[in-house]
């Protein structure tokens, strides 16, 4: 259903300058983690697996759950294609890249970090399959009112569920995505 969502919202945007900032910010966010646990681990003598565990916990995240309700919710739809950019191209693949680096390095026997295993990951996820797709082959595409219809209907479907089990915490995020099929139950 992430896919549906990718699919609909990011034909709209614009590739420019203010795109670079949700690509690179989660990269240069790991580089200060990386930096800042390399720091302290020295000084305090912490364990490598201590060192991992802050290296996966700190830096990465499943910015989709949290992030587009935030956004829709300051940002309105506009905003949806760069929170969409910044957990795809940004967080996704830092997440799918390091992450088994980092297993690899400081803890998990076994762990595959090889670009081989990195890249068979990245194609059979569905949500970087339709990022690329759309990227390659459907920026500044408009869909027939079918299509949009359905990937919209889709994506509703993945943003109840996303709400359901991350409890929207953001008054602002649950007004904007949840508050009308749940209004009932919840204050």
């Amino acid at each position: 259903m992430l896919p549906a969502v990718i699919l609909r919202q990011l034909p709209r945007l614009e590739l420019g300058t203010e795109v670079l900032l949700p690509v690179i910010s989660p990269w240069l966010f790991f580089v200060f983690t990386l930096l800042a646990v390399r720091l302290f681990a020295a000084r305090l003598h912490w364990p490598r697996e201590v060192q991992g565990a802050l290296l996966l916990l700190v830096p990465l995240a499943n910015t989709s759950y949290l992030g587009f309700p935030m956004t829709r919710a300051f940002f309105g739809e506009a905003g949806m294609p760069y929170a969409i950019v910044f957990d795809q191209v940004g967080n996704g693949l830092l997440l799918a890249i390091v992450a088994p680096v980092v297993l690899a390095r400081f803890g998990a026997q076994g762990a595959d970090a090889s670009w081989r295993a990195i890249g068979r990951r990245l194609i059979t996820f569905p949500p970087f399959v339709a990022l690329c797709v759309t990227l390659l082959f459907l920026r500044g595409v408009v869909y027939p009112d079918w299509l949009d219809t359905t990937l919209s209907l889709l994506g509703r479907r993945w943003r109840r569920w996303r709400c359901s089990s991350s409890a929207c915490s953001s008054r602002a995020a649950w007004r904007a995505n949840c508050a009308g099929r749940w209004r009932s139950r919840w204050p």
